[in-house]
């Protein structure tokens, strides 16, 4: 953003924009115990138009998304930690252009999120603690019990993500 403000670019309004919107999904949502899973597409999509803005051609996404979200809810920033990663460690570390792909699916009862990566050529090893994914293992026990489904896959050329949970509105949630 700084950089744009000081090139004085069309960009940096775009930026600003995505910004405010997600620091506003931050203040008015992430209290919530769930949200409406239209509102978690709608910070992922900012999400995701920000790294575009900041990587331009050498990034490339396709993200598919379920054309009805009604009733369906879920816990705030569950899918974003996962997206975030995939763009983290692969920018970071992938040589030329990267391609990420993100798929959301609703079937009958659950939801499923598909994040998939580029993991080839790498510049330099990945550091990891591992604290990230733990901590959304340990959110999903919690939210979820046994409900859910976590695959993480490290292969050569591609890293993937599958997270299947219930898409019961208000699944397991009582408001005190």
């Amino acid at each position: 953003l700084y950089s744009e403000t000081i090139k004085q670019t069309e960009k940096a309004g775009e930026i600003v924009m995505h910004l405010s919107d997600l620091f506003r999904f931050i203040l008015e949502e992430c209290d919530k115990p769930v949200i409406t899973l239209e509102k978690e597409l709608k910070v992922i999509n900012d999400y995701i138009s920000l790294e575009q803005l900041r990587h331009g051609k050498r990034l490339k996404v396709n993200f598919d998304m379920p054309e009805n979200t009604q009733g369906i809810t879920l816990s705030p920033l569950l899918f974003l930690p996962f997206i975030e990663n995939s763009f983290k460690h692969s920018l970071a570390t992938v040589r030329g252009t990267v391609t990420i792909d993100i798929r959301i699916t609703v079937d009958n009862d659950r939801i499923r999120l598909d994040v998939e990566n580029d993991n080839a050529e790498r510049l330099a090893p990945t550091v990891s603690t591992g604290k990230g994914i733990a901590n959304i293992k340990r959110q999903l026990a919690l939210l979820y019990n046994k409900e859910h489904e976590l695959t993480v896959h490290e292969g050569s050329d591609k890293y993937r993500v599958a997270l299947v949970i219930p898409s019961k509105p208000g699944y397991g949630y009582v408001e005190n």
